[in-house]
Protein backbone atom coordinates (compact mmCIF):
# COMPACT_ATOMS: atom_id res chain seq x y z
CA UNK A 1 0.00 0.00 0.00
CA UNK A 2 1.29 3.71 -0.70
CA UNK A 3 -0.18 5.93 2.07
CA UNK A 4 0.56 9.73 2.25
CA UNK A 5 2.22 10.83 5.35
CA UNK A 6 -1.29 12.53 6.71
CA UNK A 7 -3.54 9.71 5.64
CA UNK A 8 -4.81 6.63 7.44
CA UNK A 9 -6.69 3.64 6.18
CA UNK A 10 -9.28 1.66 8.13
CA UNK A 11 -9.77 -1.65 6.29
CA UNK A 12 -11.55 -5.15 7.56
CA UNK A 13 -8.72 -8.39 7.67
CA UNK A 14 -10.79 -11.40 6.91
CA UNK A 15 -9.66 -14.63 9.34
CA UNK A 16 -7.73 -15.58 6.68
CA UNK A 17 -5.71 -12.63 5.35
CA UNK A 18 -2.08 -11.46 5.22
CA UNK A 19 -3.17 -8.36 7.80
CA UNK A 20 -4.88 -11.14 10.13
CA UNK A 21 -2.44 -13.68 10.36
CA UNK A 22 0.65 -11.47 10.95
CA UNK A 23 -0.86 -9.03 14.01
CA UNK A 24 -3.85 -9.64 15.82
CA UNK A 25 -6.49 -11.95 14.21
CA UNK A 26 -9.96 -10.73 12.35
CA UNK A 27 -11.15 -7.22 12.73
CA UNK A 28 -11.02 -3.88 12.17
CA UNK A 29 -7.43 -2.22 11.38
CA UNK A 30 -6.17 1.11 11.39
CA UNK A 31 -2.86 2.23 9.01
CA UNK A 32 -1.17 4.89 9.91
CA UNK A 33 2.40 5.92 10.62
CA UNK A 34 3.53 2.71 8.85
CA UNK A 35 1.53 0.64 12.02
CA UNK A 36 -1.64 -1.48 12.11
CA UNK A 37 -3.76 -1.09 15.08
CA UNK A 38 -6.72 -3.57 15.67
CA UNK A 39 -10.03 -2.73 16.83
CA UNK A 40 -12.79 -5.76 17.09
CA UNK A 41 -15.88 -3.19 16.22
CA UNK A 42 -15.75 -0.81 12.98
CA UNK A 43 -16.88 2.72 15.59
CA UNK A 44 -13.79 2.31 17.21
CA UNK A 45 -11.46 1.68 14.55
CA UNK A 46 -13.33 5.35 12.84
CA UNK A 47 -13.07 6.70 16.35
CA UNK A 48 -9.12 5.73 16.69
CA UNK A 49 -8.75 7.09 13.08
CA UNK A 50 -10.60 10.83 14.03
CA UNK A 51 -8.07 11.11 16.24
CA UNK A 52 -4.95 11.20 14.61
CA UNK A 53 -5.86 14.27 12.61
CA UNK A 54 -5.56 12.23 9.43
CA UNK A 55 -7.38 12.47 6.12
CA UNK A 56 -8.85 9.04 4.69
CA UNK A 57 -6.86 7.11 2.26
CA UNK A 58 -8.78 6.94 -1.08
CA UNK A 59 -9.35 2.85 -0.47
CA UNK A 60 -10.06 2.87 3.15
CA UNK A 61 -13.69 2.25 4.61
CA UNK A 62 -14.60 6.09 5.51
CA UNK A 63 -13.47 7.82 2.80
CA UNK A 64 -16.92 9.02 1.20
CA UNK A 65 -16.55 7.38 -2.21
CA UNK A 66 -16.65 4.36 -0.23
CA UNK A 67 -20.35 5.06 1.49
CA UNK A 68 -21.77 2.19 -0.22
CA UNK A 69 -19.61 -0.05 0.97
CA UNK A 70 -19.74 0.49 4.36
CA UNK A 71 -24.07 0.25 3.91
CA UNK A 72 -23.31 -2.91 2.52
CA UNK A 73 -21.38 -4.25 5.33
CA UNK A 74 -23.90 -2.67 7.72
CA UNK A 75 -26.47 -4.71 6.51
CA UNK A 76 -24.71 -7.77 6.10
CA UNK A 77 -23.40 -7.66 10.14
CA UNK A 78 -27.04 -6.94 10.71
CA UNK A 79 -28.35 -10.03 9.02
CA UNK A 80 -25.81 -11.99 10.22
CA UNK A 81 -27.13 -10.40 13.80
CA UNK A 82 -30.15 -11.56 13.54
CA UNK A 83 -29.57 -15.49 11.81
CA UNK A 84 -27.05 -16.76 14.19
CA UNK A 85 -26.42 -20.37 14.42
CA UNK A 86 -26.27 -22.19 18.09
CA UNK A 87 -23.12 -23.61 18.63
Amino acid sequence: MNHAIFKHEICYAYPSSDIAEKNKGHGYYVFANKKYSHFDEYADALAFAQTLGTDPDRWSIDHPANSTFLQNAQRLKAYHSRNKVAA
